[in-house]
Order: C-alpha cells, then sequence, then structure tokens
C-alpha cells in the first residue's frame, strides 16, 4: 500500500507542492560515481566503461504473491536510469536481470526507463507489474530482452523503443509469461538475433490495438515465435505490423514450431532477405 510518487518543485519554489513530472524531474539513478558517458546507440551501454561501477539494480520490489489488487505498492513519475546489472550470467542471474527493476508486484505509472543494461532485462526483470503510460526506452540486454525479460501483468498506453538485445527478444524477451500489451507503441528497437520486437517462447501473451513498427532482427522482424517446451501462441487483436525488417525470415513475424493468431490486424511494408 505504500505509494511513492516523483515530479514534485520542491522548496526551491513558491509552492513545493506543485507537480509536473516533466517539469521537475525525480530521478533514480544507479550510477555511483556521477560520471556515465552520454552513449549514443544503445547496444554500446553494455561496453561503455564509465559505467563499470553503477549497481546492479536502481529499484528492487519485494515478490509478495498475496498484494492485493486494490491496494498495491505504486511507483509514480521517475525517471529510472544507470543500472547495469553485469553480473554473473549463471543461474540464478540474481545480479544480471533487471539493470532497472528487479522483481516484485507494484503498480508503476507514467515512469521512464532509460539508459539501464543487463544481462537479461536490460531494463525490467519482473514478476507481475502493472505498467500505466510508462516509457521505456534505451535500454541493452546482452543476451535477452533488451527493454523487458521475463515479466507478466499489464502494459497500458507504454512506449517501448530504441532496445537493443545480444541474441533473443530486441525489446521484449517472454519464457512462459503471458502479459498482455494494451495500446502500446513498440518501435525502432533491434535485435541481433530472434526477434526484434518480441521473442515469445512456450508463451501466450495478448497484445490489443499496439503499434510494432521499425523493428530490426536477423529473423523475425517484429515478432519471432518459439517452441523450447511447449509451442508460443501469442495473440495479436487490432495491431498495426509495419515496416519491419529481418535480415534472413519473416520480416513481420516468424513461428518456429509454434502458430499466432492475428485478428483485425495490419500487415504492412514489413520486408525479409529470403521469406
Amino acid at each position: 500500500g505504500v505509494v511513492l510518487k516523483g515530479g514534485y518543485a520542491g522548496n526551491t519554489v513558491t509552492n513545493p507542492d506543485e507537480r509536473d513530472i516533466e517539469k521537475y524531474k525525480t530521478i533514480l539513478s544507479g550510477d555511483l560515481n556521477a560520471d556515465d558517458a552520454e552513449v549514443a546507440i544503445a547496444a554500446d551501454l553494455l561496453t561503455e566503461p564509465s559505467r563499470a561501477e553503477n549497481s546492479y539494480h536502481v529499484v528492487i520490489g519485494n515478490a509478495l504473491e498475496d498484494t492485493p489488487e486494490d491496494a498495491p505498492t505504486v511507483l509514480d513519475g521517475f525517471t529510472i536510469s544507470g543500472g547495469n546489472a553485469n553480473g554473473p550470467s549463471e543461474w540464478p542471474q540474481v545480479y544480471s536481470s533487471g539493470g532497472g527493476l528487479q522483481n516484485g508486484r507494484m503498480r508503476i505509472v507514467d515512469c521512464t526507463f532509460r539508459d539501464n543494461s543487463a544481462w537479461y532485462g536490460g531494463a525490467i526483470c519482473s514478476d507481475y507489474h502493472r505498467f500505466i503510460g510508462c516509457s521505456i526506452t534505451h535500454n541493452a540486454a546482452g543476451w535477452s530482452g533488451g527493454a523487458m525479460h521475463g515479466v507478466a501483468g499489464t502494459f497500458q498506453d507504454c512506449t517501448i523503443t530504441d532496445n537493443y538485445a545480444l541474441d533473443r527478444g530486441g525489446a521484449i524477451s517472454l519464457w512462459d509469461q503471458a502479459p498482455t500489451f494494451q495500446r502500446c507503441t513498440i518501435t525502432d528497437n533491434i535485435c541481433a538475433g530472434t526477434g526484434g520486437g518480441i521473442f515469445v517462447a512456450d508463451a501466450g501473451p495478448a497484445l490489443e490495438d499496439c503499434l510494432l513498427s521499425g523493428n530490426r532482427a536477423a529473423r523475425g522482424g517484429a515478432v519471432y515465435c518459439a517452441r523450447f517446451d511447449n509451442p508460443a501462441h501469442p495473440t495479436l487483436m487490432g495491431c498495426i505490423l509495419r515496416d519491419n525488417v529481418a535480415e534472413h525470415d519473416g520480416g513481420a513475424l516468424y513461428a518456429s514450431y509454434s502458430s499466432a493468431a492475428l485478428m483485425h490486424c495490419i500487415l504492412s511494408n514489413n520486408t525479409a532477405g529470403q521469406t
């Protein structure tokens, strides 16, 4: 039931309770030495030496399964940046996942996650959350999920753009999770491997009225569906997939021993190097 809000003017103005999250940014940062160099290309976050001492995570939440829906912890109006979860990548991946946010069950409103990095889930690796009006941009993963990895819950009216992953899911990597994305924009993300926008394995996420555009990968420019233990089966309703690029197969969508249900969707101007 704890509510944390950022974006207040503070005691330097006449009305310290004035709140404007753009004008009065409240930044939670993992940059311990306050010396992070600006990085133009998200992939370079993984190797920028000025980030070497940064915190593994910026925000950690307790994953309480009995957290009531009507009284969750709320994080509202913060910028979360500078996390660098570059610890050992082997299981249980405690220090290698979720540079910006790890674990917890929260309602996260009007927050910006940027310039975070990790092996898994550059910005977010978490349990069940509800994200509303958030921006997740310019984050990187050394393996999977440039923006987020292994997330559940719901995402409403969020922007997920300009993220990078080396192998799976330039923006989002899902393994046996089934979150719901409503009216979200997933654009201009890059994966050197599979799933420029979303990588889905053994999972059935739902996307409703979302835009997936300008994403790029070797296979599955926007979405890549894979089977490991079970087939992936995402559902896309009323979505637009346009201007996505695959270097090899599946400019918009690639399904490997899996299937995807598309209803009332538009696929436009996607390209692939082979088929």
